[in-house]
């Protein structure tokens, strides 16, 4: 068997990231993603760079069967998986009713299911063996019960307390898991232009992806349950939107409609 770690999303964003981190840690890569031409251009760019084995799959994870799929690769080609990374993500802004219900469930498979089921496949390999680590990426989204994140939030919310039930399950066949709880990231994904980027970055609002991928991975490392990142900034932004009062949810989302109309 040939010991890999998976991570999903891997051909951009925080994935990509991840994928750079670990390979700076010596670990051969199994990249999964649905962008194949940057997966194949990741693979030749890191193997060469790190001398580390890499491999790709090509595969749309918003689907019912997609778990078994990376599963029955990784067994048919004798891939051990010792870091399992549940990364691959999307994200809308948008009330629920407004949104395209393929797009609805592909985030529903995307951040629910389809990690849900590779933490159970691989994780039961890795209670057999008693050796494993695996990160779920979950937001500081998962605390707000805002709209226009309606489905985006609860989904983290799922993920969060998934990994922190299924890290006590664990516990004892020294399989770790971590819950990484982010606000907001300088990536793509919510299409923020690289000007409020930059300024975010500067504020202490936005982190940066390596910056994450790397303080992640080390608190993985260490055995902790959860990681929000961003400081203290973000531990404030929790209590204050966790129990921001209806009143206010409602002003907010008057407000929200009136701009977006």
């Amino acid at each position: 068997m040939k010991k890999f770690a998976l991570i999903t999303g891997a051909s951009s964003g925080i994935g990509l990231a991840y994928s750079k981190r670990l390979a700076e840690l010596h670990y051969n890569l199994l990249l999964v993603s649905n962008q194949q031409q940057q997966l194949d251009d990741l693979a030749a760019e890191i193997s060469e760079r790190y001398g580390v084995q890499t491999a790709t799959l090509f595969i749309d994870l918003a689907r019912e069967t997609a778990a078994q799929e990376v599963f029955d690769f990784c067994n048919s080609n004798d891939f051990e998986i010792e870091i399992l990374i549940n990364n691959a993500g999307m994200f809308f802004f948008k009330p629920m009713y407004d949104v395209d219900i393929k797009r609805v469930s592909a985030m529903l498979y995307l951040h629910v299911v389809t990690p849900a089921l590779l933490c159970k496949l691989f994780g039961g390999q890795m209670q057999k063996r008693q050796s494993g680590h695996i990160l779920n990426m979950s937001s500081m989204a998962a605390w707000m019960k805002l709209p226009t994140i309606s489905i985006y939030g609860p989904t983290k919310a799922f993920m969060r307390n998934f990994s922190l039930a299924i890290r006590e399950e664990f516990f004892d066949d020294n399989v770790k898991v971590l819950a990484v709880c982010p606000g907001a990231v300088a990536t793509g994904l919510y299409n923020l232009s690289e000007k409020y980027q930059k300024l975010g970055i500067k504020l202490g609002i936005i982190i940066q992806p390596e910056k994450l991928a790397k303080k992640a991975i080390n608190q993985l490392f260490k055995g902790k349950k959860q990681y929000i990142a961003g400081g203290f900034i973000n531990y404030l932004a929790i209590f204050f939107t966790h129990r921001l009062p209806h009143f206010l949810t409602q002003i907010i989302w008057r407000k929200i409609r009136k701009w977006t109309k």
